[in-house]
């Protein structure tokens, strides 16, 4: 009797304990449906953003990787300079992007201009132009001499171009400065331009955290190393012994600091340690309006040629030598293609003759498309906007209004600006700076403490660069502006006005005219005297 009520007992609790089990297991399984619920909700409402939308009709599919700057550029290198390069070969619009901007940025090149600071030199006015004249004209003995360059092909100015070209192809470059004696020059100091391919890790082994695209960073990020292959991977010699030859050279030197290594390139994204080629975002767009311009005149090539298509039906004979005699015959006979080639040349009022049984028709391509300028030009301006050159730059075309032409003028030369002072930054003023340490260091330069306060130093150093100017769509509206803030705003000096209109040394000019002005006085020619301003014609908008 008691075992039986024990045992009822025991029964009574089980069930119990296992209701209580599946009641925790429903209230569980209840919790994670409501959180799979809510991050059901979290991922398919709509966000904030519409642009981060994952269920908007127009984005759904659109789900690009979140990499590093490194992780989205380097693997990708390779081919986008090669296609870069090939679209500056073969590419009219591609070359004349890069080409106008290498033209108004560099020009002739950038001249330097030092200017010391006299404040905190200690000097006056006439002190700091007499030295900075003197440094000017010894830089000169060094920049103007294809020496400078350690493969003796450039000036520096030449120089200038080369990097600022081959940055804006490949994406980046670099620059190593070796001292390097030659007879009868004053100065060692060398520039070595690397084109981008040859900076990479040693053996082509993998990227690492420690090597990455030819480049040994530190914790902060900043190069420590680069390596460098001896030969280009793509040379022209399949002989040569450098072309399994590394070299490592360190970004900055042991004792001094001195600079080793210049790396050309402009950064994008934080902790990126190679630049891209600037027409990488338009490469597909670029290839395929050249495709385009190459079928359109190829088209229009056979559209201008006059050509009789002559159908041979039976077999035997030729028709073309019975009826237009020996010399239309042999053009016939060359115009027919051997057999098992589906090619027939067409040259301009030819009588070209067909295999047996076969027959021409529909010899009308109607082109160029009546909408060829309009098209075109549509994609060079996109092209132009993405890389900083407005379409009447880029095309060389200013068919627009004064307004609108000058408009695109300034725009453009805003980028201009920009692009200057990177390559300023870049490439001038470290190559001068160290042209400067040399130049004191063999006495050709004095400046007391420059090498015990690095004050004193910069101070020495500070310099500008002037290139070449924007040019005028109208010159005498444009010089009447700038005499106008000379003489009567006196908000720019008459040095920086000639650097905006032709980019020239008002200095030198203004020895010179003092130079003739002399010779005239002494040859008795009377001086001619300065006109009273006149006001100019306003111009209309719509002026031509």
């Amino acid at each position: 009797m008691f075992e039986r009520l024990k045992l009822r007992e025991s029964a009574k609790a089980a069930a119990y304990e296992a209701e209580l089990i599946e009641a925790e297991a429903r209230k569980a399984r209840a919790q994670l449906q409501l959180s799979l619920t809510e991050q059901a909700q979290a991922i398919f409402s709509a966000p904030a953003y519409t642009g981060a939308s994952l269920t908007n009709r127009n984005l759904r599919g659109w789900l690009p990787e979140s990499g590093s700057g490194d992780a989205d550029t380097l693997d990708s290198l390779e081919m986008l300079r090669s296609r870069s390069r090939d679209l500056y070969r073969n590419d009219a619009v591609a070359c004349a992007a890069l080409e106008s901007k290498k033209s108004s940025v560099i020009g002739t090149g950038l001249l330097l201009q030092s200017q010391p600071m006299a404040r905190l030199l200690g000097w006056n006015t006439e002190q700091a132009q007499d030295w900075a004249r003197g440094v000017e004209d010894e830089f000169a003995l060094w920049a103007d001499n294809t020496d400078c360059d350690v493969t003796r092909h450039d000036d520096f100015y030449g120089l200038q171009r080369l990097v600022f070209l081959s940055s804006l192809m490949s994406g980046d470059c670099f620059t190593l400065l070796p001292l390097v004696r030659r007879k009868g020059r004053v100065y060692d100091l060398r520039v070595k331009v690397i084109e981008a391919d040859r900076c990479c890790n040693e053996q082509n082994k993998p990227d690492n955290s420690e090597w990455a695209a030819g480049i040994k960073r530190d914790s902060d990020g900043a190069p420590q190393y680069y390596s460098f292959r001896q030969a280009h991977p793509g040379t022209y010699f399949v002989d040569d012994p450098n072309y399994h030859k590394w070299i490592k050279v360190a970004a900055f030197g042991d004792r001094t600091g001195r600079r080793n290594v210049l790396h050309h390139f402009v950064r994008v994204r934080p902790e990126t340690a190679r630049g891209v080629p600037i027409l990488a975002p338009i490469m597909e767009l670029c290839k395929q309006q050249a495709r385009y311009r190459k079928a359109e005149v190829d088209a229009a090539v056979l559209n201008a040629f006059l050509a009789i298509f002559i159908t041979r039906k039976t077999p035997g004979g030729d028709p073309l030598a019975d009826s237009f005699g020996e010399f239309t015959a042999l053009n016939a006979a060359a115009s027919v293609p051997p057999r098992g080639k589906n090619e027939v040349r067409v040259a301009g009022a030819s009588v070209i003759g067909l295999n047996d049984n076969e027959e021409i028709s529909a010899v009308d391509p109607k082109h160029p498309s009546g909408q060829f300028d309009v098209f075109i030009g549509s994609l060079c301006e996109q092209i132009g906007a993405s890389i900083g050159v407005p379409k009447e730059i880029l095309l060389k075309s200013f068919k627009a209004s004064y307004s609108a032409s000058r408009a695109a003028l300034l725009e453009a030369w805003r980028h201009f600006n920009e692009c200057r002072s990177w390559m300023v930054s870049s490439f001038c003023q470290p190559i001068y700076e160290e042209w400067l340490t040399e130049a004191v260091l063999k006495g050709r330069v004095c400046a007391p403490g420059f090498f015990e306060d690095p004050a004193l130093r910069a101070a020495y150093c500070a310099a500008s660069w002037v290139g070449p100017g924007m040019g005028q769509i109208n010159p005498q509206q444009e010089a009447a502006g700038l005499l106008t803030l000379v003489e009567d705003l006196k908000i720019l000096s008459r040095s920086e006005a000639r650097g905006i209109y032709d980019g020239g040394d008002w200095e030198s000019s203004f020895a010179q005219r003092e130079w003739e002005d002399s010779m005239m006085r002494k040859s008795g020619i009377p001086e001619t005297e300065p006109q009273p301003r006149k006001k100019l014609p306003e111009i209309k908008d719509d002026e031509e």
